[in-house]
C-alpha cells in the first residue's frame, strides 16, 4: 500500500504556515474588516481573501477535531480542540 499525498493548494492571502491561534488571526481579520472597497475587482479580491481564510479555519477545526476524536486519552489534543472551538471566531 502506498502512502497517499495530499498536496495542499498554495494560500495567497494568509501564509501557509499560520498557527491558528487568535493572536495570529486578529491582524488578518483586523485587515479584512478595515479594508477600503472600491471597485469590484477590490470586492472580488475582499471575497476571495475571506474565502481563503475561511477554509482554513474550518480545515484547522476538522484536524483538531479528527486528531481529538482518534486519540480521545490525549488531553493535550482535547485542550486544542477546546481551545478553537471556544476562542476562534467561525465563519458564518
Amino acid at each position: 500500500m502506498s502512502n497517499l499525498i495530499i498536496n495542499k493548494k498554495p494560500r495567497k492571502y494568509i501564509p501557509q504556515d499560520l498557527k491558528m491561534e487568535w493572536e495570529n488571526l486578529s491582524p488578518i481579520l483586523d485587515e479584512l474588516l478595515k479594508r477600503e472597497i472600491n471597485s469590484v475587482e477590490e470586492l472580488e479580491q475582499w471575497l476571495k481573501d475571506k474565502s481563503e481564510l475561511e477554509a482554513a479555519l474550518e480545515e484547522d477545526f476538522a484536524w483538531r477535531y479528527i486528531k481529538m476524536s482518534c486519540d480521545t486519552a490525549n488531553e493535550n489534543l482535547v485542550k486544542d480542540f477546546q481551545y478553537f472551538a471556544t476562542e476562534i471566531p467561525r465563519p458564518r
